[in-house]
């Protein structure tokens, strides 16, 4: 009797040495001394420890003494563009297992001077404070083991923006407005929809998100989303039983039909594999409401859930989608997504000197995130060590 077949894995990430690595994300970078500097900062990034400093990251990488000028040079005053390897970023991962959901968040990270780019004080929920800080929108790749940051925007309110000098010191381009981070992410989104296929976008922007204007924008580029509402946003019940607008906790307290997960889903119900095995009594509540619009018109009709405190390993709250369609296991497995990408963010808050940048212009600002972006790819998807190497010549 022929032995049994194995179960089917998914293909292992192949080995790929930093340098082929670093010539591929980096191919666009005209000189080659760029793209030599280029993969000792993401050396630097990956195997020093501690603070990720300018001075910290050379000595750890090269055994030259004006090697932390060359880094500074490459990310503050260099005038290379970003975009591109965003864009071969994005294409790594997708090739590297299949992408199950988009997800967009923010990182907020405490600044002490006045003199970084968008540095402003706001009221951070997380913190329990006001923090005098930069606020970055992200888009992260989300897989069924690992999220990965594609993509990145810096979030800027009126009075920075409407000073003239600061704007020059900090190297601004006009193009570049003021907004929340719902502003932020359909663009980013549109852009990553044209080197890949979509996916249901995931968000949760805390203090820097409009919902509202987030879910109609993220609607007329047609990309199906997922997204927390705070419990007081007005909405309408559909079909409308009231004229009257409703605080959404009002709305959500009488839902179209009781939904509950008791460990155990569909297959159907699924957007990827099945998660793990959920609690009893983890209630979920779902009805069809529509947001107010400005001019009086109609708006699309979407699903809103209400989450319970045991719902899993997920916090109650309250979240709009626009899969009318989908069951309560599909919400929750967007939201596996969403717990994956913060573990990453806190993970490369930590370990990859996304708060570490010492600069104060937009361009070394840009430079740097996607440097981080590409060493966490990296080590996410090759499994590099995080201990310092032979120093570079």
């Amino acid at each position: 009797m022929p032995a049994p077949l194995a179960p089917p894995h998914p293909p292992a990430v192949a080995q790929v040495p930093l340098d082929r690595f670093t010539d591929r994300v980096f191919s666009h970078l005209p000189r080659a001394d760029q793209r030599h500097w280029a993969q000792s900062y993401l050396r630097g990034l990956l195997t020093t420890p501690g603070r990720k400093s300018l001075q910290s990251m050379a000595r750890a990488v090269c055994d030259s003494p004006t090697a932390s000028q060359c880094l500074q040079q490459f990310v503050n005053s260099s005038p290379w563009d970003w975009r591109p390897a965003r864009r071969e970023l994005a294409q790594a991962v997708a090739e590297a297992a299949p992408v199950r959901a988009w997800v967009a968040t923010t990182a907020i990270t405490p600044k002490r001077g006045d003199h970084a780019v968008g540095v402003h004080r706001r009221f951070v929920p997380e913190a329990g404070r006001t923090l005098k800080c930069q606020a970055a929108a992200g888009l992260f790749l989300s897989a069924d083991r690992h999220a990965v940051p594609v993509d990145w925007r810096l979030v800027l309110n009126h009075d920075w923006c409407q000073e003239p000098e600061r704007r020059t010191r900090a190297r601004l381009p006009a193009s570049i407005a003021p907004g929340p981070a719902s502003a932020l992410v359909p663009d980013m989104a549109r852009r990553l929809g044209q080197l890949l296929p979509a996916a249901p976008l995931v968000a949760d922007l805390g203090c820097a998100g409009e919902p509202a204007a987030l879910a109609g924008e993220l609607t007329a580029a047609g990309i199906d989303f997922l997204i927390a509402i705070r419990p007081g946003q007005l909405v309408l019940p559909s079909p409308a039983r009231t004229a009257t607008p409703l605080p959404v906790r009002t709305a959500a307290g009488a839902p179209e039909r009781p939904r509950t997960v008791r460990g155990g889903t569909r297959a159907e119900d699924l957007v990827g594999p099945a998660p793990a095995l959920r609690p009893p009594g983890s209630v979920t509540r779902s009805t069809m409401v529509r947001l107010p619009a400005a001019d009086g018109g109609s708006t699309p009709a979407y699903r809103l859930w209400a989450l319970g405190p045991a719902t899993g390993p997920h916090a109650g709250g309250y979240w709009l989608t626009s899969l009318r369609g989908a069951g309560p296991a599909t919400v929750l497995r967007l939201l596996d997504h969403l717990s994956t990408t913060r573990a990453a963010l806190a993970d490369m808050e930590q370990d990859f000197g996304l708060q570490d940048f010492e600069g104060r212009s937009y361009p070394g600002w840009h430079h740097h995130t996607t440097m981080v972006c590409a060493a966490y790819t990296f080590h996410r998807l090759h499994h590099s060590p995080t201990t310092p190497g032979p120093p570079l010549p």
